[in-house]
């Protein structure tokens, strides 16, 4: 019923234990979903032939060495045996059962787009899958030590294959290109619907390293704005249409709050001199 597909970094360090912890989570969903890795990283073949995953080795970077988000898309479709995708970063596990919420979208639309807000939570060590109450436990930690991260912060994408059409050739791993999924499907006219209320998704956090400006700023930040033609082409979940919560679907009034932001974020694309402004103030606001 549905394909799993992500782009892991390196299985070095702590990436080593917490991209394992994601996909031995996402092995646990039932019926057990396809899952494709992409990419030649350090240990993603090993893991791949471990557990029996889909490997597409070849995935395309650009001149950067960074992982292009068109190219990981076309491919995963490609390669997809079911017609649900859900493109998933390496590092966030899946607690609850997510093909309940998926069953409830598909009832009511053919084709959507649904993502959630992440929960954030340091974890530095395996988790012990084996344990039968680890899901409880799991939220239970959530729910002391970790936190919800606000509606930009996307992780996951839940969508109908083919629905995007073509996508510009994004750098993965830096800001902008997940905006632009949901401005796409929303300029589709499609459906969007934000499932944080239905489904339980945890972000491993790992300590901030020396890259981490480069996420939120410069070239390859300022390029996938000018690829997604401007920062009016970048919508959060607060422009969902729709909201899933515990199986019951709602439809969201427009927010006119967003609507006047949308407007100032047009007055935006036409001032490219101070974008780096803008970036700055963004990854601060965000405390990175």
């Amino acid at each position: 019923m549905l394909t799993i597909f992500s782009n892991p970094k390196p299985f070095t360090g702590l990436f080593k234990i917490i991209q394992e912890n994601a996909i031995r989570s996402w092995l646990l969903i039932r019926p057990k979903p396809e899952i494709i890795l992409l990419g030649s990283e350090k240990g993603v073949g090993d893991i791949c032939r471990r557990l029996k995953l889909v490997h597409i080795r070849d995935a395309k970077t650009n001149r950067y060495h960074t992982p292009i988000v068109s190219d990981i898309f076309k491919k995963a479709q490609t390669k997809a045996s079911y017609r649900i995708m859900m493109y998933v970063n390496s590092d966030v596990i899946v607690v609850n059962d997510i093909i309940k919420p998926i069953k409830s979208i598909s009832f009511s639309f053919d084709s959507f787009l649904a993502s959630g807000r992440r929960f954030e939570l340091l974890i530095d060590k395996p988790i012990d899958f084996k344990d039968k109450d680890w899901r409880e436990k799991t939220i239970k930690t959530v729910r002391s030590k970790g936190y919800l991260k606000g509606p930009g912060w996307m992780d996951y994408f839940v969508f109908t294959k083919g629905l995007f059409g073509s996508i510009p050739p994004f750098a993965l791993g830096r800001t902008f290109w997940d905006k632009y999924l949901i401005w796409k499907a929303t300029a589709l006219k499609k459906p969007v619907i934000d499932m944080t209320g239905s489904f339980f998704a945890v972000h491993q956090t790992h300590l901030k390293n020396k890259d981490i400006k480069h996420v939120w700023e410069g070239i390859e930040a300022n390029n996938n704005v000018l690829l997604a033609g401007g920062w009016s082409h970048g919508l959060s979940l607060k422009q969902a249409r729709y909201r899933l919560d515990k199986k019951r679907l709602i439809k969201k009034n427009p927010d006119p709050v967003e609507l006047i932001g949308n407007k100032v974020k047009a007055i935006f694309d036409k001032t490219p001199f101070v974008w780096p402004l803008f970036f700055r103030l963004r990854r601060l606001k965000n405390g990175l």
